[in-house]
């Protein structure tokens, strides 16, 4: 290498480092607005808090049955964003007679990300499919089971 290529190969170097390591995220168009969202591992995260999370509910809160089934089910996962990993998170168990829902909101995957519990009852034996989140479907991110 030439004496006077060495600096430009450095510099060439040190640039294609910097653009790997900056925020390069995956992102999601909403309403004309971009934001970054979560990676697949981070969604797993979000899956693995929601299902530890009803886990550790009080006993006499699921049957036996229920505690089972998210015990070895990974729930159906719905991310609705509003900004940078900002949103809201919905865990959804089905069963034939409800669904059971975690919301997790805020700041996904921080300290602030608060929680709420859902249970939706459905008078006819069969549980509601429809989402929590259907006002506005582009902002949604379905995300299949692993």
């Amino acid at each position: 290498m030439q004496r006077n290529q060495l600096p430009f190969a450095a510099f060439f170097s040190l640039l294609l480092l910097v653009l790997t390591l900056s925020g390069c995220g995956p992102t999601i168009k909403v309403d004309d607005k971009t934001y970054y969202c979560l990676a697949p591992s981070e969604e797993k995260q979000l899956r693995d808090i929601a299902q530890i999370t009803m886990l550790n509910q009080k006993k006499g809160t699921l049957t036996r049955e229920e505690y089972q089934h998210i015990r070895t089910t990974a729930p159906e996962l719905e991310i609705k964003y509003t900004g940078h990993r900002f949103g809201k998170a919905f865990a959804k168990w089905t069963f034939p007679d409800k669904q059971i829902i975690v919301e997790m909101y805020g700041y996904l995957l921080t300290d602030t990300m608060e929680f709420n519990l859902h249970v939706r009852r459905n008078a006819y034996g069969r549980a509601a499919k429809e989402s929590l989140t259907r006002e506005n479907p582009k902002q949604i991110r379905r995300m299949p089971r692993p």
